[in-house]
């Protein structure tokens, strides 16, 4: 099942982001928006997919937390480089995890 974190983040393109999310927990997502999650990948910190990988069942189970949305790969770069930017000028390192957990629950 999809995990979102509580209070996501998203870039100003998406104009409705309850609505973007609800369409992408119900496995249709709207063209162009794309994913940030968290990585399952040792060593990185998040991932940037295409929200329309949701469709295929198996991916949707596995699909790691969802940390932000963006209309856009160019947006979602930009939006996961200012959360990035946020953790390191709150905390000094790159604890993404904990840091999400502890203000955005």
């Amino acid at each position: 099942m999809i995990e979102w974190l509580q209070d996501y983040y998203t870039d100003t393109f998406i104009r409705h982001p309850e609505n973007v999310r609800r369409k992408i927990s119900r496995g249709k997502p709207p063209a162009g928006v794309y994913l940030i999650t968290l990585s399952n990948t040792p060593g990185n910190l998040m991932e940037i997919m295409p929200a329309g990988l949701l469709r295929q069942k198996a991916f949707m189970f596995r699909c790691p937390k969802i940390i932000g949305m963006a209309l856009g790969k160019g947006s979602a770069v930009q939006l996961a480089r200012r959360i990035l930017e946020e953790v390191y000028e709150q905390t000094g390192d790159f604890g993404l995890s904990d840091y999400l957990m502890q203000t955005r629950g």
